[in-house]
């Protein structure tokens, strides 16, 4: 997903914790692949959306992959018990300057991990099930 502009990175420590970013800049050119392949809803997604709400659809594109960041985190590694997420965007500033903002935040255990059925769960009941979800108050790049 990196050509998307989406990237993460595990952050060095004792505590598990995993960093998602996702390209603005990047991302908003992708979409028109990410709609030709299913990823993102051409009925929903249309240019004026993508013109007047970059942020807005970063963050639901964000959502949409927690689930699947998560599940990759606890697949490849076996040991993992517990891992705290922060998904940020990166956009530029009134300046022209890259801008890092953090959109939400969350923790995933094992045990959790291990009661979901992976195959059919609906990304919008995600917030509900991954502990300590949520938005960051006046997000905005």
């Amino acid at each position: 997903m990196e050509m998307f502009g989406y990237t993460t990175s595990r952050v060095a420590g004792k505590k598990c914790a995993i960093s998602i970013n996702l390209d603005q800049v990047k991302f908003i050119q992708s979409v028109p692949q990410l709609k030709a392949m299913g990823v993102l809803n051409a009925d929903l997604v249309d240019q004026t959306m993508v013109n007047t709400h970059p942020e807005t659809l970063a963050v639901a594109f964000l959502m949409e992959m927690a689930p699947l960041t998560v599940k990759e985190s606890f697949d490849s590694d076996g040991s993992l018990q517990s891992c705290s997420f922060t998904d940020y965007v990166i956009g530029q500033d009134d300046y022209g300057n890259d801008r890092r903002a953090a959109a939400f935040s969350f923790e995933f255990t094992r045990a959790i991990y291990g009661k979901v059925n992976w195959d059919r769960l609906d990304t919008a009941r995600f917030p509900k099930i991954a502990p300590g979800f949520a938005f960051v108050p006046g997000f905005m790049l």
